[in-house]
């Protein structure tokens, strides 16, 4: 229902004027000048939906509002520079709890060298609510759009798949557990640096992040390529890494040559002719997060 809805829109509101690329992508793009583009993308995080103070903290909060979407941008071989974030909480929130949150987006900002430009502080009824707006910048020639994958061409992931998912299982038995798996789910590791060089490199046709399930985000990029994907499933340590979301990887598509510059790339199976996404012969179905 939630893809369909976000279809249904971006059929009601196609690009017009300068803008390059609108709804249908991890980011916007709007011209800048001859050579550089803007990259423009929004997420919102809501309480209880998409987190918890079960067993987050204000400041990992904080941190996760800006990493998600820097990784939109990462996902189309740009840099993200400026951010602007609105923060929603129930009248009666702690001011040391908002301090906490920004504390934690600033902690991000200064490791990735992201600007706050500006936002919104305002109050809720219950839940807290956070969206962030980032803005980052490419050269014309190096965006990477989910379009551009090729039959034939390979499939690669830079990141750790089904960390978040196992984070998750183990902060909900215990909300106090600090394992690599924990911190992951509430931190995502940002992969900015090999994002920017992969940005650069023509032979790298294709990329996306992992926000919503390797299947899923994979199934978005085969309709707007027009191509299939077989994949190795060997590859992955269990199952339910490929169903669940917010590792923030990097799925890359592209030449088999890529492998030899970039060994955090581990290939997962190929582009094939198509629309469906198989192991072997064996076709597989989609899944992943959805709001609806």
């Amino acid at each position: 229902m939630e893809f369909k809805i976000i279809h249904d829109i971006q059929k009601q509101f196609q690009n017009k004027g300068s803008l390059i690329q609108g709804i249908g992508d991890d980011c916007a793009v709007l011209p800048k000048d001859e050579q550089t583009v803007y990259l423009v993308s929004t997420d919102c995080l809501v309480e209880n939906v998409h987190f918890s103070f079960d067993y987050f903290s204000w400041a990992d909060l904080g941190y996760k509002a800006l990493a998600v979407n820097i990784s939109d941008v990462n996902a189309m071989g740009g840099k993200a520079e400026h951010a602007f974030v609105s923060l929603a909480v129930p009248k009666g929130c702690a001011e040391e709890h908002i301090q906490e949150f920004y504390k934690g987006f600033s902690e991000l900002t200064q490791k990735e060298g992201v600007t706050l430009a500006g936002g919104d502080l305002s109050a809720s009824l219950e839940s807290v609510f956070v969206n962030v707006t980032i803005v980052g910048e490419a050269s014309q020639g190096s965006v990477k759009y989910r379009s551009g994958a090729k039959v034939g061409d390979s499939i690669f992931v830079c990141g750790d798949l089904g960390w978040s998912a196992k984070g998750l299982e183990l902060l909900k038995q215990n909300p106090n557990d600090d394992s690599k798996f924990s911190l992951r789910h509430k931190r995502p590791q940002l992969h900015s640096k090999t994002a920017h060089h992969l940005g650069q490199d023509q032979r790298v046709h294709a990329m996306i992040d992992v926000s919503d399930g390797l299947l899923q985000d994979l199934q978005h990029m085969c309709q707007a390529s027009h191509v299939g994907a077989n994949l190795d499933l060997s590859k992955l340590e269990y199952d339910p890494q490929i169903h669940f979301g917010e590792d923030y990887a990097l799925l890359v598509v592209g030449d088999l040559s890529l492998e030899n510059d970039f060994p955090e790339l581990v290939r997962m199976g190929d582009m094939v002719e198509g629309q469906q996404i198989q192991s072997g012969s064996k076709v597989i179905t989609p899944q992943g997060f959805t709001h609806f």
